[in-house]
């Protein structure tokens, strides 16, 4: 008998709406996927290893005062707060860049993938080879739903100024360019994942309406 190993890789998606904290209100624009850093795999490493220090604890807001983000560019792997500071202030004219670091709204909640419908194309261009994708029913030991993702809440505020800068606030009228799930550990970030937050179907960045905040469900899923 032949055993070989296979590869399960984790994914991620970011589900974006707009809140009115006041009252309730949502109203959502569409989820996105993300990009998993090489430091993704490097905290789940540790993890498993018994050092939960590097596990993501907080949800980064880049914004901008410009219709095009100034700095835009092809999301990698390759991620590091240092290059994102960088990146962010490399922008050209007078164009402010900046971002917004919230902690989670409540604890992460543990749940199964919402998986597509049977015979519908998953998109993940995993085939499996001769074994069959999971279900929901594989994942369940820990909880009978299924417990193969996390998902992560956060909301942004009018109040405090971005990281980078320090002087401006994400207020309303602020564009929207992209989030950040971040590590925190002895004063330092990590990123684990970065999403864009650009209407692809209109080709624009969104701006930040008056009363209401950013939220995101961030969910990350393991195979």
């Amino acid at each position: 008998m032949m055993v070989r190993d296979q590869l399960r890789l984790a994914k991620g998606v970011v589900s974006p709406s707009f809140i009115d904290l006041s009252t309730g209100k949502r109203m959502p624009f569409k989820m996105r996927h993300n990009t998993l850093s090489y430091m993704a795999a490097e905290s789940v490493a540790a993890a498993f290893g018994g050092d939960p220090s590097y596990i993501p604890s907080r949800i980064g807001f880049i914004y901008g005062d410009k219709s095009v983000m100034p700095s835009e560019s092809v999301i990698t792997r390759d991620q590091s707060w240092n290059s994102l500071m960088e990146e962010l202030g490399s922008n050209s004219g007078n164009a402010t860049v900046d971002i917004q670091v919230v902690g989670f709204s409540y604890s992460p909640t543990l749940g199964g993938e919402k998986r597509a419908p049977s015979g519908s194309s998953s998109g993940s261009g995993d085939s499996g080879g001769d074994e069959s994708e999971p279900s929901s029913e594989d994942y369940s030991n820990i909880l009978s739903t299924g417990s193969n993702a996390i998902t992560f809440h956060a909301v942004s505020n009018s109040q405090d100024a971005g990281t980078r800068l320090g002087t401006n606030t994400f207020t309303s009228g602020s564009y929207i360019y992209q989030c950040v799930l971040l590590g925190y550990h002895e004063g330092k970030y990590y990123v684990i994942a970065r999403a864009s937050l650009k209407d692809f179907e209109g080709n624009r960045y969104l701006q930040k309406p008056e009363g209401f905040e950013v939220a995101l469900d961030w969910t990350v899923v393991f195979h």
